[in-house]
């Protein structure tokens, strides 16, 4: 009997000390853990409709919502593309929007995935998806001049309910850094310019119409000129930059884009330019627009009353280019739609102008994993 009693405690010894050690894995201090990744934490997903473009010179890790939730979704080598399957995102909704966020694999390496935190992201992108449209691709880039040593950066705070993308040259260019709603205090790794100029950011603010799911974005009175910014040294003293809700401020909610509707009637698919070259990417990500859907495009609308006149605005299907005239102009916060036909040959469009974009009543936007 006293045997039998002695083995009964040996063994529950042996799992207590088991389940030691699996807490001690768990919880295992930064710099002491290296996350081995594999080739298909690299690979592309077939049917994946998120592809993410690595613009940097570094291989980055990419996870879904905060950091410290360790959603890790996968890898991307320097200067590569992939696309993610999110539909196998655990707990994601059919329909919504989540921030993406990309460290540096050499940061997830060093610290592991229980020491990462938003200290360590380098670039954040919004994504609006709905998993019933499998064929609507969405494509997002992360900027180039991310500053992976961390070495200059600008100092930025949200304050508003809204997401916060800091474009840069003009109001429909190149997303620089995105910020969630209420974030404060974020540095924004970026390297200087070439050239030593500043950075002109043009903030917009972001939500997803729940009606929709289309983005909405505008700006305020006291940004929608775009002002400048250069990148300080680390370590540097410097003045957070505040964005304040454009309701408080002067003149309140400001447009300098214009929401151009593109629907292809053809039977291939339509790119759309704002001149010839010139091509502008749609509200998921990509400069074309497939036959039988349409897309939202953001337009620079400058920002008086008057708006921005485009002379060669028009598209490039299968057998060349089609220019809208007479010329197209374009007013900040009004919406347009543009018809393309394509019968036997000869392309046509239909351009209308619907009106000033109406304000949803919860203009929010509610983020997945955040």
């Amino acid at each position: 009997m006293k045997r039998r009693v002695l083995f009964g405690v040996i063994a529950l010894m042996l799992v207590l000390t088991g389940l030691a050690v699996i807490a001690a894995c768990a919880s295992t201090p930064k710099g002491t853990t290296t996350l081995k990744l594999s080739d298909d934490d690299y690979r592309s997903a077939p049917n994946g409709i998120l592809e993410i473009r690595n613009s940097t010179n570094f291989d980055v890790a990419i996870f879904v919502g905060k950091v410290e939730r360790g959603a890790f979704i996968g890898a991307i080598r320097a200067r590569q593309a992939r696309n993610f399957d999110i539909s196998k995102i655990p707990g994601l909704p059919e329909k919504g929007a989540f921030l993406f966020r990309a460290t540096s694999m050499t940061a997830l390496n060093r610290k592991g995935l229980v020491g990462i935190t938003e200290e360590d992201v380098l670039y954040t992108g919004l994504v609006a998806y709905d998993l019933n449209q499998p064929d609507r691709r969405i494509s997002r880039d992360i900027f180039g001049r991310v500053d992976d040593a961390q070495e200059t950066f600008i100092y930025v705070a949200n304050v508003t309910k809204y997401v916060l993308q800091l474009r840069i040259d003009s109001s429909d260019g190149e997303v620089v850094a995105v910020l969630s709603p209420g974030q404060r205090n974020k540095k924004i790794w970026i390297k200087m310019q070439e050239d030593g100029l500043p950075y002109r950011f043009f903030p917009t603010y972001v939500y997803v119409n729940p009606n929709t799911g289309e983005m909405d974005a505008f700006t305020d009175e006291v940004n929608k000129t775009g002002p400048r910014f250069e990148p300080a040294p680390k370590g540097s003293d410097v003045q957070v930059i505040t964005f304040n809700d454009p309701a408080t401020l002067p003149g309140g909610r400001q447009y300098n884009i214009a929401f151009v509707r593109l629907q292809n009637d053809t039977n291939g698919l339509l790119s759309f330019e704002t001149a010839q070259g010139m091509y502008k990417k749609n509200t998921r990500g990509t400069v074309n627009t497939r036959q039988g859907n349409t897309d939202v495009y953001e337009i620079a609308a400058d920002t008086g009353d008057a708006g921005r006149t485009y002379t060669n605005m028009g598209v490039e299907h299968d057998a060349g280019h089609m220019v809208f005239a007479p010329p197209v102009t374009l007013r900040p916060g009004y919406e347009y739609t543009i018809v393309v036909t394509n019968m036997n040959g000869n392309y046509q469009y239909d351009y209308r102008e619907l009106g000033k974009k109406s304000e949803v009543e919860e203009n929010r936007i509610n983020l997945f994993n955040e």
